[in-house]
């Protein structure tokens, strides 16, 4: 079934016709004709909503993973600790600033 459905979606693509190409030469995506397209009846979207399918996997049919928990959970925490040691470092030199102290920089 996906077989027949990608050789019609190929078809409607690259506007195969059914008639051959020339010999050593490709379509000009450079994709192969499908063989034994048949015609398309019904867009693919129209066909999918008729049928109640969902446009998209949904996260809900998945069952968290503990390697994929530990994933974001390392990614939020790196951005929590990232975020605060950057406003922790602007906010100690705003204030040393506003006390009068001013930035020493390293020239070389």
């Amino acid at each position: 079934m996906y077989g027949d459905s990608a050789a019609l979606r190929v078809a409607q693509v690259t506007g195969y016709t059914g008639t051959p190409p020339p010999t050593g030469a490709l379509p000009p995506t450079g994709v192969s004709p499908p063989t034994g397209a048949l015609p398309i009846t019904e867009e693919y979207f129209s066909k999918n909503q008729r049928l109640g399918r969902p446009l998209s996997p949904h996260l809900s049919i998945y069952k968290p993973q503990l390697t994929s928990v530990l994933s974001i959970s390392h990614r939020a925490t790196g951005v929590l600790l990232s975020s605060l040691l950057s406003g922790f470092g602007i906010g100690v030199s705003i204030r040393l600033m506003e006390a009068g102290h001013k930035p020493y920089v390293l020239q070389l």
